[in-house]
């Protein structure tokens, strides 16, 4: 066998080992959760008491018949069982939730130096090489306990990035994309 030979068997496995990285490629099938989490939960939670779609308003706890046996594996999760509004539901599933902050009807509590934001490059007060970028809360104006949604709008965060920055910002709360509690991500893509 001469070298050329050897050199001609050495590119037909190459080009062998490259069609099949390529076909694995095409093939390969993405979590659903890591592409599109809101989604996967929203399908997944569909017509079941964790769809918040299924409450009906104005049913009370005490006014919920028993589970019915028209639905054999989980008989809460049958289109006929009147679940009270009250009960838990997937986040994912309810309607007008956008943004960061509570929602018109809730409070939330005061952040804490324990909790973390990601920056929101779109707004004045944070420079565009610090989109996206984590940073702790040092301080927030107005202080005090609870905030409604009109509230929460009007403060001011001084925030620190802990990355090779190091910058240290007096933002609106527009300049929040996503608070982390305890300066962890609930879900991170």
């Amino acid at each position: 066998m001469t070298d050329k030979d050897l050199d001609d068997q050495i590119e037909e496995k190459k080009a062998e080992i490259k069609k099949k990285k390529a076909k694995i490629a095409t093939d390969r099938v993405l979590d659903p959760m890591i592409v599109d989490p809101d989604a996967e939960q929203q399908e997944r939670f569909a017509g079941t008491t964790s769809d918040a779609s299924t409450h009906v308003e104005g049913t009370a706890a005490s006014e919920v018949p028993p589970d019915p046996a028209s639905y054999p594996d989980k008989a809460s999760d049958a289109e006929d069982y009147d679940f009270p509004p009250g009960g838990d539901t997937d986040i994912a599933t309810r309607e007008g939730r956008t943004g960061v902050g509570p929602a018109a009807d809730e409070v939330m509590p005061r952040p804490t130096v324990e909790d973390w934001v990601v920056l929101e490059g779109a707004d004045a007060a944070v420079p565009d090489a610090l989109d996206g970028r984590r940073a702790v809360i040092l301080g927030i104006e107005p202080d005090q306990e609870f905030y409604t949604a009109e509230e929460i709008a009007t403060v001011v965060l001084t925030v620190r990035t802990r990355d090779d920055y190091s910058a240290t910002l007096a933002i609106p709360w527009t300049g929040v994309k996503e608070i982390q509690r305890g300066g962890k991500s609930p879900m991170r893509v």
